[in-house]
């Protein structure tokens, strides 16, 4: 499996890529270039190779989140779960930056996904990585616990539909 995820290297991912890690993933992890230096030791933490994590050098205010159009051309369709977890969490950020990075970094995330993402867009809803887990590997859910637990940003996919695929 291929992941695809912002905010990797925050609170909420730095309990999230293990999880994805031990199930033998290749997890791509959006990064500011002012935190590619954090991507080694955190690759240390997690017991990850290059291989395994690869850093992409993006930012929430840009169309795309500023992925290089080459790598989206690349890895168009290739990418499993695309998960959303970047976001201003300070309440003492102005609007403007919240609203660049919350508000735009979602519509550009949602961007960016439609086009590499094969599966769902999923963006956690709170500070419980073990929600998004849980909803990868629920055999039941209901439409409720998919709405609630994550959002899915698809044309195709309703939460009735994506519990269903769960099922099988």
């Amino acid at each position: 499996m291929k992941y695809f995820v912002t905010g990797g290297t925050g609170f909420i991912g730095r309990f999230l890529v293990p999880k994805l890690l031990d199930r033998g993933a290749t997890v791509y992890l959006l990064v500011r270039k002012s935190s590619m230096s954090k991507v080694e030791g955190l690759r240390q933490l997690w017991g990850a190779g290059e291989e395994q994590v690869i850093a992409i050098e993006g930012d929430l205010g840009k169309p795309r989140l500023g992925v290089k159009p080459a790598w989206i051309k690349q890895h168009a369709g290739k990418i499993d779960h695309f998960f959303h977890l970047a976001a201003i969490y300070d309440m003492e950020a102005d609007a403007q930056s919240q609203r660049i990075s919350n508000v735009k970094g979602t519509a550009q995330a949602i961007a960016l996904s439609r086009r590499c993402a094969r599966v769902a867009f999923i963006r956690c809803r709170r500070s419980l990585p073990q929600a998004c887990m849980k909803a990868l590997s629920l055999k039941t859910c209901s439409r409720r616990q998919a709405h609630w637990i994550i959002r899915i940003f698809s044309p195709s996919t309703s939460p009735r539909d994506w519990c269903a695929r769960r099922r099988t």
